[in-house]
């Protein structure tokens, strides 16, 4: 008797034949059957009692190459929005907001990179970093040139 289950972090959908706890790719444990709440909807995973890594009983139907796949309805994350324009005002005023820039900018990077989070926009957090970065050099080589 084999059951579909779809990970409630990463979204990928395995083939399950017996009841028990299973590691997913993400790296997240799962409990199958989910235990479901009179509350709410959604499934938490629980930490796993045994996890037998040798079993046969999981079958992944996902790609291999699929490693990090944003789900539908992502959004673009905050932190990566900040660091743009922490770096871009950085530039511009002293390179006061620079650092901040970058510290947010590396943030944004680990929390798009993690599928529980579920956030795109790499491309902002990667520019909110070039930005902080170019802010920093170039107010720090400007105040070398004044001492």
């Amino acid at each position: 008797m084999a059951s579909v289950y779809t990970c409630p972090y990463c979204h990928r959908r395995y083939t399950i034949y017996r009841d028990g706890d299973y590691l997913c790719d993400c790296g997240r444990v799962f409990f199958y059957p989910p235990l479901l709440s009179s509350e709410k909807a959604n499934f938490i995973a629980l930490a796993p009692a045994y996890v037998d890594s040798s079993s046969r009983s999981v079958r992944r139907t996902a790609s291999p190459d699929s490693r990090r796949r944003t789900a539908r309805g992502a959004v673009d994350c905050p932190l990566a929005r900040i660091s743009l324009i922490c770096g871009l005002l950085g530039i511009v005023f002293f390179g006061i907001t620079s650092i901040p820039g970058l510290v947010l900018g590396v943030a944004a990077k680990l929390m798009i990179a993690d599928p529980y989070y579920n956030y795109k926009g790499d491309a902002l957090a990667l520019g909110g970093i070039l930005a902080s970065l170019l802010g920093i050099l170039a107010w720090g080589a400007w105040l070398l040139t004044r001492i």
